[in-house]
């Protein structure tokens, strides 16, 4: 098994993922061998856990360099804007990082990243935890099988009411930069892309009629793929109602749960399929067909905690096993999505991106 791993909770805001992974550490067989992290309440977590503590990335990778520590893998769990400079520090050192999402705080900051990163030739994965789901690879594997037929349409709702508190909380998410799109949004594009493709056009209309602040609170989302799907996605933060990922597959349980509801909907010339209920609708034969009666399978998948197989793969990758399900580049063509939709938002026009090959 791996023998050593750095968790990496460099900024106390954003300890609650990272103290997320650590919960997993012994379901792996991970060893924690070092916390770096500048806040005061980080000596805690280290004397918990009986590891040195770091308050910069780079002294860690100065003492691995010394001899002094063993470091097979990071995790950077730190804020945004400090995820490329982390994953460059970790690549200049050999050392293997997962990054979480997005794996940048802009377009520049990612392609900047990717540079750097290329010079290394260091395993790096990008926290896209949903890549992981079973509910997401049964989807995946039941569209590349070709059951759905041609694939023409996708569906998709994030959509969910966040409490005052959020907002008093964290006042940052009451301006700009802090709105669903970038904060939420990201991680549905992500699977809208594994599902169907990379992302040619957006279109997309916004609102902040509910709560008045200067970032968005609903937004409507229109796709074109480059192989001719077309697709949507609603946001809204101020929706009550169960047509979330959180809420309808059950993978985090600090969110209620519906399952009797999807919130993605996939549709192909032979079959349709919802996500995460994994119904398909198909007519019996060869033929499809509107006058005839519809049957409906569910397939059954086994229900897995995502967080706990990324782990696991991240460990693979770093032993040379397999390729990365959530690459850099795969993660900075997310990012390059959201960037778009914020600019049709922004303009009313829509945006236009180079095709990509599939990631």
């Amino acid at each position: 098994m791996l023998r050593s791993l750095v968790g990496s909770e460099m900024c106390i805001r954003d300890s609650q993922i990272g103290r997320r992974h650590l919960s997993l550490f012994h379901l792996t067989g991970i060893k924690l061998v070092a916390v770096v992290d500048p806040s005061e309440g980080a000596s805690s977590l280290a004397r918990e856990h009986g590891v040195p503590l770091y308050t910069e990335l780079h002294q860690l990778m100065e003492a691995k360099t010394r001899g002094e520590i063993q470091v097979d893998g990071a995790i950077l769990a730190t804020p945004n804007n400090m995820h490329a400079e982390g994953a460059i520090t970790c690549a200049k050192h050999g050392v293997p990082a997962m990054i979480e999402k997005p794996v940048a705080s802009s377009l520049l900051a990612a392609e900047h990243m990717l540079q750097e990163l290329t010079r290394y030739k260091v395993p790096m994965l990008v926290g896209h935890h949903r890549r992981h789901s079973a509910a997401m690879s049964a989807a995946m594997e039941t569209i590349a099988s070709g059951r759905l037929g041609r694939i023409v349409s996708v569906s998709g709702h994030a959509q969910f009411y966040k409490p005052e508190h959020y907002f008093t909380d964290g006042p940052w998410r009451t301006k700009k930069g802090g709105g669903p799109v970038l904060i939420n949004v990201i991680h549905d594009i992500d699977n809208m892309r594994a599902l169907c493709g990379e992302v040619t056009e957006v279109q997309a209309i916004s609102s902040n009629a509910v709560r008045g602040y200067d970032v968005e609170d609903t937004v409507v989302v229109n796709l074109k793929f480059s192989s001719g799907c077309l697709g949507s996605l609603t946001l809204s933060d101020t929706a009550t109602g169960p047509m979330s990922w959180e809420q309808t597959s059950g993978e985090n349980k600090d969110y209620g749960r519906d399952t009797t509801v999807d919130c993605y909907f996939v549709a192909g010339t032979r079959a349709a399929l919802a996500i995460p209920t994994m119904r398909i609708w198909s007519n019996p034969g060869e033929e499809s067909n509107w006058f005839k009666p519809l049957q409906v399978e569910t397939l059954e998948v086994e229900e897995v905690n995502p967080l706990e197989c990324q782990l696991l793969h991240f460990c693979e990758l770093i032993r040379g096993i397999v390729e990365p399900k959530a690459s850099v580049t795969s993660a900075m063509e997310s990012l390059r999505v959201v960037d778009g939709i914020l600019e049709a938002m922004r303009t009313g026009r829509t945006v236009s991106m180079r095709p990509h090959s599939r990631l």
